[in-house]
C-alpha cells in the first residue's frame, strides 16, 4: 500500500498502515515508528549519516586519514517528502570540500508494509573527489531495555544481550587476508557470515540486510555511563553499495526472524534446498547420515612451508600407507556395522599436507603413490563409502614449477598477497579467484582420472574473505569474486561429485554440498544462537572442521543439532596392537588425534552392550555412528523449525525440525529433568515420531545408574508404538528399555515387533 503524506514546519514524513517516518529538516534526524508496537526506532543523534570522500585531483597522498574528509550529513539544500519516500539533497560542505559540484541524495522509502529502505544517490558528480564510503546506518538503531539483545550472524550465530560491553565493528574484525581497507560483508572464517543483523526492542524488532557485499555492518555495546546500556549498530557502503533495507517484524525473536529471512535468502538465489539437488545428482544421498573420518597419512615440513610443528626443517614423517587406510575401513564397515561413512584423506600429496600447491601431484610416494592411493579410493567405495582427498587451490607455492606471480591476489597498492595463513613465512602467493581455475583446471581431471574419487575437500575458499582483486590483469569486486567462485565450483563438480567447503558463508551456500560451521563458539559478551542453521539447515549438510576429535563435549554438540562430527583415524597399526593413549618416547606428538581423549568419555563405553569386550576407539565409533547419524539422516533435509533454552543459565537446549523430531541437551553439571526422562550432564534426548536416542540416567520409569545408551528406530514408516519391525541399539548401562508400555531387554541390539502380539 501506497504511504500516506504529512508534514509540518519543522519535520517531513511519511506512513503507511505499519510504519511512520520522520525527519527533522533541520538536521535529517529520523525516527521510525512501528505502529503494531508502537516502538520507536531512533536514527542517529544530529545527523541522517555520514560520508568519507577521497581527493582524485592528483594531489600527493601521504598515506594517512588526512588525505581524507569526513562529513556529518544534518544540513540539506532540500528535504521533502513524496507518496512513500523522503529524499534530502546533499551538498558537501565548502569549509571542508572547496568549490565541489558534488551532490548527493540520500532516501527513506517504505517498501510494502514492513520495510524502510535507506539509501543514496550521486545526483552530480566531481572530477576532483569520489566517494570512500557512507555510513548509512550510523551508530542508530539503539536498543536498551533489559531483555533486549541483538542477533548477528557470526559462528553458527550469536545473541548479544543489552548490557554487554564490546566493538564488533568492520575496523574490529581482523580478516586474515585484507587488500583494501573495505572489509566487506563476507570476512572469512564465519565472523560474518550472512547479510544480515536484528535488534530485538521487546515485542518490536529490526532486522537489517542488504544486497551487495561491499556493505560492512558492524555493532557496539556499552553497559554503563550516563546513557545507560544500549547496543547500536552501523552499516557502511562501499563502491556499488547503495542502501540496506530494515525489515519490521512484531513479536519476533531470533526463530521468528531467520525463517523471515530464509524468504529472503530464497530471492537471492542463496537457498538451493539439498532435496533439489539430489534430483540431479543421487549420489548426495550417500554424505547424509555418513560418519566422518579424517587420516593425515603423511607429514612434512620445510623452510616457507608445512604445518607439521613435530618435525624439523627437511623431515617428513609417514603415519599410515594408502592400503592400511583401506583396512581400517574395511573393519569398521564389516566388523562394526558403519554402513555409511566418509574417509577424507588429508595428507596425502607428493610431499605432505600443504606442501606443493599447485603441483601436488604424485601422491605420495612412501604412502604407496598414485596407484595406492588409486586402491584405497576403490576399496573405500566399494564399501558404499564416500572417499576424497583435501584441496588447497588457494596456496601458490613460490617454488611449485607450476607457479605464475601474476595470478596472484593483488591489493590496491600494487603489491601480491603473499604469506600463509597462520604461518605468515611461508613463501606463497594467495591465488586470486579469477585465475584459480586454470590450476583446478588442471589438477581435478588427474585427480578424477588417477583416483575416481566422489568426494573432495576444497579448504580456504570460503574460509577466506571475499577479498576484492586490484591487479590490472584480473581485476574483481567483492560481488565479481562471489560469481567467480561459482563458475570454479561448478568446474569442480563436473570432475568429482561432491564438494566440501572448509567454513560456512551463505553465498557458498549454493555451491557446496557440505560445509563446516562451529558448534558452541562464542564470544564472551554473546550466548550462541542456530541462526546459521534456522535459515539454510535443508540447504547444505554442515559438519565440524575436518580434522577429528575425540572431544566429549565436541561429540555431543553435533549431536544436539542433529550434525555428524569428524573422528580422527587411530594409530595405524591399532588392528593388530590395539589403542594405546600414551605417546612414544621422542614422539610427543605421535598421538596427536587422540589428544582430547579422557575416560570421563561416555561413548568410550560398551559395559553391559553393544561394544563389551571391543577396545575403546571401536566402541567410541559404533556409539557416536548409531546415535549420531540417524539423526543426521533424518533431519538433514527439512527444516529446523526451533530453538529454545530450557534453563536461565542455557545450559538445557532444545532444537525441533519440521518433522517432529526434536533434540534436547543437557550441557550442565547437574541432572536435568525432562518429562520423566533424567538427563545427566552431557546427556541428550532424540525424540520424533520414528526414532529416539537418549544418553539418561532413567527414561520411561527405568533408571539407569551411571547412564544408558539406546537408539530405538522403526523401519517400517510406522510410529515407534506402532511398528511391527523395529531396531534397538543399547550402546552401554543397564539393557532394558520400555517401548510402548512394554519392557525389553536388549543385550547389544534387536530387531522387534512393538505393535505385535
Amino acid at each position: 500500500m501506497s504511504g500516506k503524506r504529512a508534514s509540518d514546519d519543522a519535520v517531513v514524513s511519511v506512513e503507511n498502515e505499519a510504519l511512520r517516518i520522520t525527519v527533522r529538516r533541520d538536521s535529517g534526524e529520523y525516527e521510525i515508528l512501528h505502529r503494531p508496537t508502537g516502538r520507536t526506532w531512533m536514527g542517529p543523534s544530529g545527523r541522517l549519516c555520514s560520508l568519507r570522500l577521497i581527493p582524485e585531483d592528483g594531489r600527493a597522498k601521504s598515506g594517512y586519514e588526512t588525505d581524507r574528509v569526513n562529513l556529518v550529513a544534518k544540513e540539506f539544500e532540500q528535504i521533502a517528502a513524496g507518496q512513500s519516500s523522503i529524499k534530502a539533497v546533499y551538498v558537501p560542505e565548502r569549509r571542508a570540500v572547496r568549490d565541489t559540484t558534488l551532490r548527493l541524495e540520500f532516501s527513506l522509502t517504505l517498501l510494502g508494509t514492513d520495510c524502510v529502505e535507506l539509501g543514496y544517490s550521486v545526483l552530480a558528480e566531481d572530477p576532483s573527489w569520489s566517494i570512500h564510503s557512507v555510513r548509512i546506518v550510523d551508530d542508530a538503531l539503539a536498543i536498551a531495555d533489559a531483555g533486549d539483545y541483538a542477533i548477528i550472524p557470526v559462528y553458527q550465530g550469536e545473541a548479544i544481550p543489552v548490557g554487554s560491553r564490546f566493538s564488533y565493528q568492520p575496523e574490529d574484525r581482523k580478516p586474515t587476508v585484507l587488500t583494501s581497507d573495505v572489509v566487506g560483508t563476507y570476512p572469512g572464517m564465519s565472523i560474518w557470515n550472512m547479510a544480515l543483523f536484528a535488534l530485538v526492542k521487546g515485542n518490536s524488532t529490526a532486522l537489517v540486510t542488504w544486497d551487495d557485499p561491499s556493505a560492512e555492518p558492524g555493532l557496539s555495546g556499552r553497559d554503563d555511563g550516563d546513557g545507560g546500556p544500549e547496543i547500536t549498530s552501523t552499516v557502511i557502503l562501499h563502491c556499488r553499495a547503495n542502501a540496506v533495507r530494515v525489515h519490521f517484524l512484531e513479536g519476533a525473536g531470533y526463530v521468528e526472524t531467520a525463517n523471515y529471512y530464509r524468504e529472503i535468502a530464497k530471492g537471492r538465489g542463496f537457498f538451493v534446498p539439498l532435496e533439489e539437488r539430489m534430483k540431479e545428482r543421487p549420489m548426495l544421498e550417500k554424505n547424509i547420515g555418513a560418519l566422518r573420518f579424517t587420516v593425515a597419512p603423511k607429514w612434512a615440513r620445510e623452510k616457507g612451508s608445512g604445518w607439521a610443528p613435530f618435525l624439523a626443517d627437511g623431515e617428513s614423517r609417514v603415519d599410515y600407507s594408502f592400503d592400511e587406510i583401506a583396512e581400517v575401513a574395511e573393519h569398521l564397515k564389516v566388523d562394526l556395522g558403519i554402513e555409511k561413512a566418509l574417509v577424507l584423506v588429508k595428507a596425502w600429496s607428493r610431499r605432505g599436507y600443504d606442501m606443493d600447491y599447485p603441483d601436488v601431484l604424485p601422491a605420495a610416494p612412501e604412502c604407496g603413490g598414485n596407484d595406492g592411493l588409486a586402491r584405497a579410493s576403490e576399496r573405500v567405495q566399494g564399501l558404499g563409502w564416500l572417499f576424497g582427498i583435501h584441496d588447497n587451490s588457494v596456496i601458490l607455492f613460490k617454488s611449485a614449477p607450476s607457479t605464475d606471480p601474476a595470478d596472484a591476489l593483488m591489493r590496491d597498492d600494487g603489491t601480491p598477497v603473499e604469506g600463509g595463513v597462520g604461518a605468515m613465512d611461508w613463501q606463497m602467493y594467495h591465488c586470486c579467484p579469477a585465475c584459480m581455475l586454470k590450476y583446478v583446471g588442471k589438477n581435478y581431471p588427474r585427480f578424477r582420472e588417477l583416483f575416481q574419487l566422489n568426494y573432495i575437500y576444497a579448504d580456504q575458499i570460503a574460509a577466506m574473505p571475499v577479498a576484492e582483486c586490484f591487479s590490472p590483469r584480473h581485476p574483481l569486486s567483492h560481488q565479481e569474486v562471489i560469481e567467480t567462485y561459482r563458475e570454479l565450483l561448478e568446474f569442480m563438480r563436473s570432475q568429482i561429485p561432491m564438494v566440501s567447503s572448509e567454513i560456512a558463508d551463505e553465498w557458498a551456500v549454493p555451491l557446496f554440498d557440505t560445509m563446516g560451521i562451529a558448534v558452541g563458539k562464542v564470544h564472551d559478551y554473546a550466548y550462541p544462537i542456530p541462526l546459521f542453521e534456522l535459515v539454510y539447515r535443508e540447504c547444505v549438510n554442515l559438519e565440524p572442521g575436518s580434522w577429528g576429535t575425540l572431544y566429549f563435549q565436541h561429540i555431543v554438540n553435533h549431536i544436539s543439532m542433529g550434525r555428524i562430527p569428524y573422528l580422527p583415524y587411530p594409530r595405524r597399526d591399532y588392528l593388530r596392537e590395539g589403542v594405546r593413549v600414551e605417546p612414544t618416547p621422542g614422539l610427543p606428538l605421535e598421538f596427536w588425534w587422540v589428544a582430547d581423549y579422557t575416560e570421563e568419555n561416555v561413548f568410550l563405553r560398551g559395559d553391559r552392550g553393544w561394544g563389551e569386550g571391543l577396545n575403546w576407539y571401536d566402541r567410541l565409533v559404533k556409539n557416536v555412528y548409531e546415535a549420531a547419524c540417524p539423526l543426521n539422516e533424518m533431519t538433514a533435509l527439512v527444516q529446523m523449525t526451533g530453538h529454545e533454552y530450557l534453563t536461565e543459565d542455557r545450559k538445557v537446549g532444545k532444537v525441533s525440525f519440521g518433522n517432529g523430531i526434536s533434540i534436547v541437551v543437557n550441557r550442565g553439571e547437574d541432572d536435568y529433568e525432562l518429562q520423566g526422562t533424567l538427563l545427566p550432564s552431557q546427556g541428550f534426548l532424540a525424540d520424533g515420531p520414528t526414532f529416539t536416542a537418549f544418553y539418561a540416567a532413567r527414561r520411561d520409569g527405568i533408571e539407569y545408574p551411571g547412564g544408558a545408551l539406546f537408539t530405538v528406530r522403526s523401519f517400517d514408516g510406522k510410529p515407534i508404538a506402532e511398528s511391527r519391525r523395529m531396531r534397538v541399539y543399547h550402546g552401554f548401562g543397564a539393557p532394558e528399555i520400555r517401548i510402548a508400555n512394554r519392557v525389553f531387554r536388549v543385550d547389544r541390539e534387536a530387531i522387534l515387533d512393538v505393535a505385535g502380539s
